[in-house]
């Protein structure tokens, strides 16, 4: 077992660790689709102002960036990969949003136990990081205001049986899966199931890049050629589980507005 999150995380060495910024640096987003969430948050600024955002697991920014571009919030986001951090705040002077965006390097555990008030808590594409999604839900919906919302961005399984590998046993059907995200007593407002042709498109994209920077790795650092291998091999495993045996989904959840 690695000591570093991060290594554990993508599993990976611990000295491939500087590497993972080259390996992705063509990805924004991990699989959320900032446009949709850009509309879904518009809709929801109608009924409830959103003015305060949290965006746990940060990443590059590519959700919570636009949300303060298009929206005019306030965003706190934490990635525990500096490179991803640091990505996220030149984007967001690019944008001139520096001024609306504290980007930090953190850990998300610590984070959702100290953090309050906020109209929006977004958790996406993080996998199982925080727990089950039960579990997630209970964490993060104390981040939030009475009425605040909830951005989750994760799947739910279409096999009979439990998925086999690492980080995916977690899944289960769709109808539990809506009874772990409302076991809190909080309501669904908005939902998107990813098609499977878009799943396979976001799959042939992000393999093609991957491809791409791992051949030039290969390249100038050969020492890491059999850590390459088998991420790679990972992720054509991932890819065919989640054209197969899930279905990926995003929801929008609304807390009571008095508890």
């Amino acid at each position: 077992m690695n000591n570093s999150p991060i290594a554990n995380y993508f599993d990976v060495p611990e000295e491939f660790i500087p590497y993972l910024a080259e390996l992705f640096a063509d990805f924004g987003e991990l699989g959320t689709d900032p446009g949709i969430i850009c509309q879904w948050m518009k809709a929801i600024c109608t009924e409830s102002p959103i003015r305060k955002v949290l965006d746990l697991g940060c990443g590059k920014g590519a959700v919570s960036i636009p949300l303060a571009v298009e929206l005019g919030v306030d965003v706190y986001g934490v990635d525990a990969y500096r490179p991803f951090v640091e990505s996220a705040r030149i984007e967001a002077a690019k944008l001139n949003v520096a001024h609306r965006c504290c980007y930090e390097l953190g850990n998300i555990y610590d984070v959702v136990k100290v953090a309050t008030d906020y109209d929006l808590v977004m958790y996406l594409a993080v996998g199982n990081v925080l727990g089950s999604l039960s579990e997630i839900v209970a964490q993060i919906r104390q981040t939030v205001r009475d009425g605040g919302y909830m951005l989750i961005d994760d799947g739910f399984r279409t096999s009979e049986s439990t998925i086999q590998f690492p980080h995916h046993e977690y899944y289960v059907p769709y109808e539990e899966t809506i009874q772990q995200l409302t076991s809190c007593g909080d309501k669904i407002v908005r939902e998107q199931v990813y098609s499977l042709p878009y799943t396979r498109a976001m799959n042939d994209r992000y393999n093609t890049w991957l491809h791409k920077r791992a051949a030039i790795l290969r390249q100038q650092h050969r020492e890491f050629n059999h850590v390459l291998d088998q991420l790679l091999e990972r992720e054509r495993q991932e890819c065919k589980i989640l054209e197969t045996q899930m279905a990926m989904a995003m929801w929008l959840l609304q807390k009571p507005k008095y508890e």
